[in-house]
């Protein structure tokens, strides 16, 4: 009994050690970003080509190039995105603001659509 315990015990920080890994991670920090809107990156940790959103814009596709290929951004102080899985704004969203280094496993490589709000 108490050998079961021990395992089940081992596998349930196991299993929350590997979610927590894939969540979206952000930061205190992040590039600066010098004008009201959000800078995607194409990688985590603010790395690759980017891809730069005034603020109060509707992007109802990101385009051929950046379609599911999004996996960090950073915005500017008072600025948020929300994601579409999507384009058209359709399928599951998600909104953050700030700096994320990494959007997380279910967000990564996987948006079509955003609005920018500052």
């Amino acid at each position: 009994m108490i050998k079961i315990l021990a395992i089940s015990a081992c596998l349930m920080t196991c299993l929350v050690s590997a979610s927590r890994a894939v969540e979206p991670i952000g930061t205190s920090g992040g590039p600066n970003v010098p004008f009201r809107g959000c800078i995607a990156y194409e990688h985590r940790d603010f790395a690759g080509h980017t891809f730069t959103f005034r603020g109060n814009v509707n992007v109802s596709y990101v385009g051929s190039r950046w379609n599911d290929k999004i996996s960090s951004f950073a915005c500017h102080y008072g600025c948020q995105m929300t994601f579409f899985e999507h384009r058209d704004f359709k399928g599951r969203s998600h909104s953050w603001g700030g700096a994320i280094s990494y959007v997380g496993s279910f967000w990564n490589d996987r948006i079509s659509s955003l609005y920018v709000r500052c």
